[in-house]
């Protein structure tokens, strides 16, 4: 039951974001093909790594420092600026990466339904961070708490019950029956 719980959670949380990402690798140079799109789906990728990166930094309590990213090139200055005071920094990025799909479908490059398989892989991705969060902001349930806390009080006196018997065999053993130590 417990690694289903925790395979579940890892399906519906960093699982959901990678295979967003992964699901857009596949699907932009089938609909964006070709060099003039080249910079385009570079730069969606691009975010997409930021976006990971962002997600393990806020789950740390390091996302308030962007300029890291900077150097290591997933963000320029300008992206930095208007990143730095957001406070779900890797869901501002999957609002970006959909505005982009947006103006491609302004422009005429891709069509309704396209845009709505871009749309739903950018909100899968933003789902799956928020559930992360959401995992990692809420309290464990008292009672669980407690169970935990009840076995491992066990687990240690269990121990300690061992320990003692061991010593008490070591120290009968080493001794002979009319209480002398054996020379």
């Amino acid at each position: 039951k417990m690694l289903s719980r925790w395979w579940d959670m890892r399906n519906s949380t960093l699982g959901r974001l990678w295979g967003a990402v992964d699901d857009l690798c596949v699907l932009m140079p089938s609909h964006l093909p070709g060099r003039e799109w080249c910079q385009f789906r570079k730069l969606v990728l691009r975010y997409c790594l930021l976006s990971y990166e962002l997600t393990f930094m806020q789950a740390q309590g390091e996302d308030a420092s962007v300029d890291e990213l900077v150097e290591w090139r997933l963000l320029t200055e300008d992206e930095a600026d208007m990143l730095r005071n957001e406070p779900s920094k890797p869901q501002v990025v999957w609002a970006w990466v959909a505005g982009m799909f947006s103006n491609a479908h302004r422009q005429g490059r891709i069509c309704n339904v396209v845009l709505r398989l871009f749309y739903t892989k950018c909100m899968d991705a933003r789902g799956g961070i928020g559930a992360t969060f959401a995992y990692l902001d809420t309290q464990l349930p008292f009672m669980y708490v407690h169970l935990l806390a009840c076995l491992v009080h066990a687990a240690n006196l269990i121990a300690a019950m061992d320990a003692g018997t061991s010593a008490a065999h070591y120290v009968m053993d080493s001794t002979d029956v009319g209480g002398q130590a054996p020379k």
